[in-house]
């Protein structure tokens, strides 16, 4: 099915965030295992390389969040659908208006919080202190996102919606599915 020009680029905006989120777990783990070989082999251990990885990790979480949403591969409790197998339509229904609405009142929170952060120069405390909008960003972005998936699942049956950039896995195509 071909979608309008802005739900392609939606689609495009999320593939590139997971791309990037794959990217920032790859960093994470070399400088885990740099930090390893300074502290431990070379007994120089860096001030920056541990916040970094925390940093990162927020960073990559809220950049695959949404891609996650998109193909249906977030943890999902099918109590209900168990329950009540012939409702299992209004219940995907009423689970995504839920999560739309949800992810977008905590967007909103964050952005607010974000906006307060920006004008206030509030810093992280660590090693290297940078501003803490920088990383909130990010929370809000994932939100929003996700926000947004769960509104165009609801107008798509809530069947999974399939990436725009061939490099990535098709809903349900994975090792796990």
């Amino acid at each position: 099915m071909r979608h309008s020009p802005l739900l392609r680029l939606h689609g495009l905006i999320t593939d590139i965030g997971y791309v990037l989120a794959a990217l920032g777990l790859c960093a994470m783990g070399a400088l885990y295992c740099m930090e390893v070989v300074f502290r431990y082999f070379l007994n120089a251990p860096t001030r920056w390389s541990l916040e970094t990885i925390t940093h990162l990790m927020l960073i990559v979480t809220f950049l695959a969040i949404p891609h996650a949403v998109r193909a249906g591969m977030h943890i999902a409790v099918t109590l209900l659908a168990d329950l009540y197998p012939r409702h299992g339509r209004r219940i995907l229904v009423a689970m995504n208006a839920i999560g739309f609405a949800l992810c977008a009142f905590i967007a909103t929170i964050s952005a607010m919080e974000s906006i307060a952060q920006y004008q206030g120069s509030i810093e992280t405390i660590g090693n290297i202190p940078i501003q803490k909008w920088w990383l909130s960003a990010f929370i809000t972005y994932g939100f929003a996102n996700s926000a947004l998936w769960y509104l165009r699942l609801l107008f798509n049956s809530g069947e999974p919606i399939e990436p725009e950039l061939a490099i990535l896995p098709r809903p349900g195509t994975g090792a796990l599915s």
